[in-house]
């Protein structure tokens, strides 16, 4: 009888955890986004239990609503660190925790941590079995939504607004940088001003912190304080000169400088890293045609033109795609077919080749998928 009551009691307070969470605020997203976040969380969860042995499946899954209150509760008080902690400790009891997914994965992007908030939506990918195609669909598209990293006005206020009140309770390194991130994306002066005395701190706590530097940068660039942007380019290890984000900030200060003959290299060195990176082509084939060199200017300028039309296509597919949801197999398929071709476009390899799988599933006889999956194969795992 003791058992019986204490499911239920989990189960009614795992309810009311819920709404509370939705009472939260979160950072407001695009419509398709925000259609994505409401189908993550409105499917019959799956769980998926995580590799601890020696705990029957009740066992854990009692732990898991556990840890999602008590991550419910720390997100209230304002302390997002460990709310993350809490999250985190309930996915690895149960891999494909829905509501546990969506909150972490909010937070994280929220506070900058997009390599980690992509890092879980993979490992989630992972134990999804292949005939749940709309949940894997969905997860997908979360995925684009942390790579694209789209920040409504609306949205970057109510992240501000979130982390200004867990700073007053949690000041850890991650709060601190996660307000700097947000205040220097929203970019007015003032706001560049709070963020550069924040992410002074941040490295001086963290020197060797590439992302918190180029944010820094970013800041610095933003206040007009060349000089000191500069200086954050000195004395760097050999070991992270090639650093696409180090490339980034070299050839941005070469440009601050007016020097773009020196901005060349930098530029160059980093699309080989970021194939497809916009700004990298823009300013390159600016530099390239004020030297007279058209033929390679226009490719750079054409490559700069055809990333911003693969990000609004992208957006278009992902709205069509999560509106026509449970209605036509034949046209998700064809809009996956799609959404695959423009992540391959782009550089997105991996996230390709699993569009086109997720496609392949809604259209099994579909060659150009098939020869896509094939092209792309070195990329599965």
């Amino acid at each position: 009888m003791l058992t019986v009551w204490h499911c239920q009691s989990v189960r009614s307070r795992f309810i009311n955890a819920q709404k509370s969470f939705s009472g939260l605020r979160r950072p407001g997203r695009n419509g398709w986004l925000a259609l994505a976040l409401a189908s993550l969380t409105g499917i019959s969860a799956l769980w998926i239990l995580g590799p601890l042995g020696g705990k029957d499946i009740r066992q854990r899954r009692r732990e898991a609503t556990e840890y999602f209150l008590q991550a419910a509760q720390l997100e209230r008080q304002g302390k997002l660190v460990a709310s993350v902690e809490k999250l985190r400790e309930c996915m690895q009891l149960v891999q494909g925790h829905p509501d546990a997914f969506e909150r972490l994965v909010t937070i994280l992007s929220m506070q900058g941590r997009n390599a980690e908030a992509a890092e879980v939506i993979w490992n989630t990918y992972r134990h999804i079995p292949t005939q749940r195609l709309q949940r894997r669909m969905r997860l997908l598209v979360f995925l684009w939504s942390v790579d694209s990293d789209t920040r409504t006005p609306e949205r970057l206020r109510q992240s501000i607004s979130q982390l200004r009140q867990s700073m007053k309770v949690e000041p850890e390194f991650e709060n601190r940088f996660a307000l700097a991130f947000n205040y220097v994306i929203r970019g007015n002066h003032e706001d560049l001003a709070e963020a550069q005395s924040l992410l002074q701190q941040c490295l001086r706590e963290r020197p060797e912190n590439i992302q918190v530097r180029s944010w820094l940068f970013r800041c610095l660039l933003g206040l007009q304080k060349v000089t000191q942007a500069g200086k954050l380019l000195e004395g760097l290890p050999d070991s992270v000169e090639n650093n696409p984000d180090i490339l980034m900030m070299r050839a941005q200060y070469a440009m601050a400088l007016d020097r773009p003959d020196e901005a060349m290299e930098p530029y160059r060195k980093l699309l080989q890293h970021r194939p497809m990176d916009s700004e990298a082509h823009h300013q390159l084939g600016r530099i390239l045609g004020e030297k007279g060199q058209q033929e390679e200017s226009e490719k750079h300028l054409r490559l700069h033109e055809d990333v911003t039309l693969y990000y609004q296509e992208a957006e278009t597919v992902l709205d069509e795609l999560l509106h026509l949801y449970g209605t036509s197999l034949v046209d998700s398929g064809e809009l996956c077919y799609r959404m695959g071709f423009i992540t391959e476009k782009m550089g997105y390899s991996k996230e390709s080749y699993y569009w086109y799988e997720v496609s392949l599933e809604h259209r099994p006889e579909h060659t150009e998928t098939v020869e896509a999956l094939d092209r792309l194969q070195s990329f599965a795992e």
